[in-house]
């Protein structure tokens, strides 16, 4: 977890930031340091992360222990910085993102609530940002202009929306797997489906409707069997590659000559029921021939 960080705005304070509680090295202080919450509301409250379309709102509360002597020339505010997040949970480096964080003088009273934002992630252009972490930290600098963390929240930023990729083609092509395992029956076409970006805790499916794509309201089933999965909820969920894609053999679906269309869909508890955007249109003869079409859904 990042402790120490630059409060972007104070540009004259000294970069030295302490635990709130722990007494500056300057000689003379006599005065105390207020203890300090942070409260950040997201779209999804009350779980600590967002999509970075969505934006999310910071309040804070310090105050002093009674009997503590206040620092008259103290302040209270906040600052920002986001992490870029790679595979095996691994962050890159703290970037600063500087905010307007209101800060509040000791004469405005520092045992008062503050709020801050609404932020959204990637709204500071040179730091765009799709999959990550933001940090809010809470901070007092005294009138010594010594930094102290106070408290600190961190958000989970994942990709707004998810990705799906189908294939369409013959065997030999296709010819490594089939939906869990089950048996060929036949030479018939089969489908291939990458999933990207899956959001966390999401329900993903994929439906089969006879006719051509229907770009308003499209059918939310019939489900094709062994396609439903569901993400882990500390992360995006990616379906990719010969042992995560998903394979559909169309021999096994009993389908008649006729067009078809397969669509796939993501739902969760704080965005609803969503269409992932790509689709795949095909018409299928009892000789199992197959005229394709691969379109992406508006």
């Amino acid at each position: 977890m990042p402790k120490q960080i630059l409060k972007n705005n104070w540009a004259l304070a000294p970069v030295l930031f302490l635990i709130a509680g722990v007494s500056a090295a300057t000689a003379g202080q006599t005065y105390g340091v207020p203890t300090g919450t942070l409260t950040v509301t997201t779209f999804e409250a009350p779980l600590l992360q967002t999509r970075n379309t969505k934006s999310y709102t910071v309040s804070s509360d310090a105050s002093y222990a009674p009997g503590v002597k206040k620092d008259p020339h103290g302040a209270v505010g906040i600052n920002r910085s986001f992490q870029q997040r790679y595979a095996n949970n691994v962050y890159g480096a703290i970037i600063p993102i500087p905010i307007n964080s209101k800060d509040w003088p000791a004469n405005s009273g520092i045992d008062k609530t503050r709020t801050y934002g609404p932020y959204t992630p990637g709204d500071y252009a040179p730091v765009p940002e799709s999959y990550g972490m933001e940090t809010i930290n809470l901070v007092f600098i005294d009138g010594n202009g010594i930094s102290y963390t106070l408290d600190t929240k961190q958000i989970y930023v994942y990709p707004a929306s998810a990705t799906a990729v189908l294939y369409l083609a013959l065997p030999p092509t296709t010819a490594l797997a089939t939906i869990n395992s089950v048996p060929y029956q036949g030479d018939p076409p089969r489908v291939r489906v990458n999933l990207t970006n899956v959001y966390p805790s999401a329900q993903s499916w994929i439906v089969i409707y006879q006719g051509n794509h229907q770009a308003t309201n499209p059918p939310t089933s019939p489900v094709i069997p062994h396609t439903i999965k569901t993400a882990p909820s500390t992360d995006i969920a990616n379906y990719t590659g010969v042992s995560g894609s998903l394979y559909i053999d169309l021999r096994n679906l009993s389908l008649s000559s006729s067009t078809y269309t397969i669509q796939v869909y993501q739902q969760t508890a704080a965005y609803g029921l969503e269409l992932v955007n790509n689709y795949a249109t095909f018409t299928v003869n009892s000789a199992f021939q197959i005229n394709a079409v691969v379109g992406t859904s508006k």
